[in-house]
């Protein structure tokens, strides 16, 4: 029971949001985040469209949830935004090691300048902007690699 006589819950909403606890990696959480869809894209890239539609789904689905369970109304250690953003930014880039730092760090960078309209919607009410973010940030992200892929063919 908490302090208001409620039972506890939440504890399943911080493992899934927190990306199975990499969100609570001692610094860096939101990098940390961004890692698991690398490994994806690379291993199985014929799961990453699957890998981005459920963390960006299952991400928008637990926002709410999330900001009680964390008691934060953007918690730090909700990092299924950064797993979503990220595997946007990868999908149907070239499996070679430097497209994927490229994307690793162009999404890092977008996600943390927060340039226009990432940062009008990092700062919209409502529990969706905890999301809606990250996902921009990864569109951006993936629209520059793939004008980069165009110009280079």
């Amino acid at each position: 029971m908490n302090e208001h006589g409620r039972p506890r819950t939440g504890g399943a909403v911080r493992c899934l949001a927190s990306f199975f606890y990499l969100g609570y990696a001692p610094f860096m959480p939101g990098t940390f985040g961004s890692l698991p869809p690398l490994f994806v894209a690379w291993f199985w890239p014929q799961a990453l469209p699957v890998f981005a539609a459920v963390t960006t789904l299952l991400g928008f689905a637990l926002c709410a949830p999330a900001r009680r369970a964390f008691g934060s109304k953007d918690p730090q250690r909700f990092v299924l935004d950064e797993a979503a953003g990220m595997s946007l930014t990868l999908l149907f880039v070239p499996r070679e090691l430097l497209w994927f730092a490229g994307a690793f760090l162009l999404f890092r960078i977008l996600d943390i300048f927060k340039p226009w309209p990432v940062g009008r919607l990092d700062r919209m009410e409502g529990a969706y902007g905890i999301m809606a973010d990250d996902v921009a940030a990864g569109i951006m992200g993936n629209a520059v690699l793939q004008i980069i892929l165009y110009l280079n063919r």
